[in-house]
C-alpha cells in the first residue's frame, strides 16, 4: 500500500509505504530546521498559556470585585428600603395620635420612651443609643 508519503531516514529522503513508515518511525529524525521550529512552537505554546493564565486571573479578580460591590450595594438598598418602611410606619403613628405625645425618660439611663396614644391602643417608641424599637401596646 503506497500512501505517497516521504520521510527522512538517516538524512535521506525516500518514498515509503504505510508498513515501512510505521516500522521505520522509531528511526525517524528531523533535520535541524524542523527541530528548531518544533522548539519554537513549544515555547510559543508555553507563552500563550502563560498569557492566557494572567488574563484569566485578572478577569476572575475583576469579576469577584464586581460581585462583592454588587452584594454591598444590594445590602445597602435593602437597608434603605427598611428605613423608608419604618419611616412610613412612624408617620402613620404620628398622624394617628389621638392625644398629646409624651416623652418619658428613666432616671440614670440614657433611654427614652416616646408614648403616642392612638384610639384603640398606645404605640411606644424606645430610643437606646442608635436603636429605635417600636411596641404597639394595648
Amino acid at each position: 500500500m503506497n500512501l505517497g508519503r516521504r520521510h527522512i531516514l538517516n538524512g535521506k529522503r525516500r518514498r515509503c509505504t504505510g508498513d515501512d513508515f510505521v516500522a521505520d518511525l522509531r528511526y525517524f529524525r528531523l533535520d535541524r530546521g524542523a527541530r528548531r521550529e518544533a522548539g519554537i512552537m513549544l515555547v510559543e505554546c508555553i507563552v500563550y498559556v502563560a498569557v492566557w493564565s494572567v488574563i484569566t486571573g485578572l478577569a476572575f479578580a475583576a469579576f469577584y470585585a464586581v460581585l462583592d460591590n454588587s452584594t454591598k450595594i444590594r445590602r445597602n438598598a435593602d437597608d434603605i428600603a427598611r428605613v423608608l418602611h419604618a419611616g412610613e410606619i412612624w408617620r402613620e403613628d404620628i398622624r394617628g395620635a389621638s392625644g398629646p405625645i409624651r416623652l418619658v425618660t428613666a432616671e440614670g439611663t440614657i433611654e427614652y420612651a416616646l408614648h403616642i396614644p392612638q384610639r384603640a391602643r398606645e404605640v411606644i417608641y424606645f430610643f437606646d443609643g442608635t436603636n429605635v424599637l417600636r411596641q404597639a401596646a394595648a
